[in-house]
């Protein structure tokens, strides 16, 4: 049975988010790190999650990148593609958000698309188009000062709009609040106009409930983990029958984004040739040659996630699949997202384990790194390596060579026994993981609201707690390290 629902997401952090959404939510979930070979398969699931490291990436990478990830999901048989990135919308006058959309819109043969960063439980929501960080504007938080992608303005209608040379629209939450025929009703409208992205307002979780039942026609759909996991428990609770969309009135057929006819729900075929032979769209080669979970492509190659375990989610019957333990062994906490709360954590994290500071500034980083590693490493308890650095301590120009350091050491830590990494920050575990060589994980329990546990497979497997800066309680660096 293929996959009903693919995931692209922008960054490492944000693929272990949105998968934990999707196992909570009830589905049997695979997260992979990059885009396996061509040819490769997955075992059975309902959703596949394929992390990318493109947030921050030139445009060109990041379409060409996602186009592969879309390839790959489509040879998978997914028909419906969900676009993953950070809930604090995290992109630039150039990207990559708008052109990743637009590239699979196109790709799926789709003309519309949503965007909804929101994710309540983490504080944020969309009211006016405006994109709220708890009680305050993105543009009043801590976000403002990001050294990669700085959020200076909170209207997404504005922020995407300089992104993509479509229209891009507000549904705002008057509609939503009207419920799912509402909020359909004005996405057919937006689509005849001639709209290609549609801002939707949502500050619950009822309101991204509504508008996973209003989108459930569309080939693509984008957002944060907020509104996966909405799609995902309309994915898990969905019934046999003419619409296949609870609560959503509609006729039985449909020329819409597609131009195909067929039930309302049906997953987009334009473009797809069949499983093992989809064609790339102008200008991109595919995704045979990027690095995957199998190492050499061929038509028997099989992800290697072995096993019951290897989906993760809920069985058929509600209950949860069960899984392996967190291996016993020397834990590493690696940490270079400078948001305010990972500062908070890592604070907390320095008055409890031995810890180095990584300081650009000085010769010799990685290798007085890697030294002062190997000098603490296995003295009985879990020690920190960090580049978190508040905005009047940090240096232009030393982002690329911190996440270097950080993958060194991490490197060096599997190689003297480690098998906890507790990471924090999107682009830093997007290095550390790539480092490790891991490609596909079992998404375990969450250690908080978004941040799950990861397993790798084989004889010495690995634990990895991958937290976007952004996320989590104070202590939640060393709790992670003293979980049993």
């Amino acid at each position: 049975m293929s996959p009903s629902l693919g995931c692209v997401a922008d960054d490492y952090t944000g693929g272990t988010d949105v998968a934990a959404a999707l196992r909570r939510s009830g589905l049997r979930t695979v997260l992979l790190f990059c885009t396996p070979p061509h040819g490769t398969a997955v075992p059975d699931c309902d959703a596949v999650v394929i992390a990318l490291k493109t947030r921050s990436v030139p445009v060109e990478t990041a379409v060409a990148e996602s186009l592969a990830a879309w390839l790959w999901l489509a040879g998978q048989g997914v028909g419906r593609i969900y676009v993953k990135y950070c809930s604090t919308f995290d992109s630039t006058d150039d990207g990559n958000i708008g052109p990743v959309a637009d590239a699979l819109v196109e790709a799926a043969g789709a003309r519309l698309t949503v965007a909804c960063p929101a994710s309540p439980e983490h504080g944020r929501t969309v009211y006016q188009g405006h994109l709220f960080v708890g009680d305050r504007l993105l543009s009043e938080s801590p976000m403002r000062h990001h050294p990669l992608t700085p959020m200076t303005d909170p209207d997404l209608v504005r922020v995407l709009g300089r992104q993509t040379p479509h229209p891009v629209a507000l549904v705002p939450h008057a509609v939503v609040a009207r419920g799912a025929d509402a909020v359909r009703a004005a996405l057919d409208d937006l689509e005849a106009r001639g709209v290609r992205h549609a801002v939707t307002d949502a500050i619950d979780d009822h309101d991204l409930d509504t508008i996973a039942r209003a989108t459930a026609h569309l080939p693509v759909i984008t957002g944060a983990a907020g509104l996966g996991r909405a799609a995902g428990t309309l994915l898990a609770a969905v019934a046999p029958g003419p619409t296949g969309v609870p609560g959503v009135s509609a006729p039985t057929t449909t020329t819409g984004s597609t131009g195909a006819t067929g039930p309302i729900g049906a997953p987009a075929a334009v473009g797809m040739s069949g499983p093992t032979g989809v064609a790339a769209p102008d200008g991109v080669a595919g995704p045979s040659g990027v690095s995957g979970a199998t190492g050499e492509t061929g038509a028997s190659d099989v992800v290697q996630v072995p096993g019951e375990v290897a989906v993760s989610g809920a069985t058929s019957s509600g209950s949860a699949v069960g899984m392996p333990e967190l291996p016993v062994g020397p834990s590493v906490v690696l940490a270079g997202s400078c948001s305010a709360a990972t500062l908070q954590q890592v604070a907390r994290a320095r008055e409890r384990m031995p810890s180095y500071r990584l300081r650009p500034e000085n010769g010799g980083l990685v290798e007085e790194a890697i030294q002062w590693l190997e000098s603490h490493f296995g003295a009985g308890g879990p020690v920190m390596v960090y580049s978190s650095a508040p905005p009047e301590e940090r240096s232009p120009g030393t982002a690329e060579p911190l996440e270097r350091a950080l993958a060194a050491v991490a490197a060096r830590a599997a190689e003297l026994g480690a098998r906890r990494f507790v990471v924090a920050g999107g682009e830093t575990s997007g290095a550390v993981v790539n480092a490790l060589g891991v490609t596909g994980v079992i998404v375990g329990a969450e250690a908080d609201p978004g941040v799950p546990w990861l397993l790798t497979t084989g004889d010495r497997p690995l634990a990895l707690l991958l937290k976007s800066g952004n996320f989590g309680r104070p202590d939640l660096l060393v709790q992670a390290v003293e979980t049993t």
